[in-house]
């Protein structure tokens, strides 16, 4: 009995050549599935990275309208590092961003915070 033998199985009137022949072509069959599965999955983990690293802005907006600043607060600044880092200090949605996030922790209740961000 060979290896293929268990993986594919006896077939009466095969000779062993065409057993293997066989287990070869099935295990090219579930490779090449495999593959495209991962390969169909990529673009989808791509796209859920891309959503969800501008999303954190929206959802602080959303937070700080139901009165959840502490919420608000954690998800602008997540959104405020990532625009610095795509889009650059000076950029105008930047500044914004941290004018929100000061906002944002003036809510919370730090003050302090929230003065440095305004002065920076």
């Amino acid at each position: 009995m060979m290896v293929c033998d268990s993986i594919v199985g006896t077939v009466d009137g095969l000779s062993e050549h065409a057993t293997c022949i066989m287990c070869y072509v099935r295990l090219r069959l579930t490779t090449s599935v495999c593959c495209c599965y991962f390969l169909a999955l990529m673009p989808v983990q791509l796209v859920n990275i891309v959503i969800l690293s501008m999303f954190p802005r929206q959802l602080a907006r959303i937070e700080y309208i139901t009165n959840a600043p502490v919420k608000a607060l954690g998800n602008q600044h997540k959104a405020t590092l990532i625009l610095e880092r795509v889009l650059g200090v000076d950029h105008y949605e930047t500044v914004s961003a941290y004018i929100n996030l000061a906002l944002y922790c003036y809510t919370a209740n730090q003050s302090l915070p929230a003065l440095r961000l305004l002065y920076r």
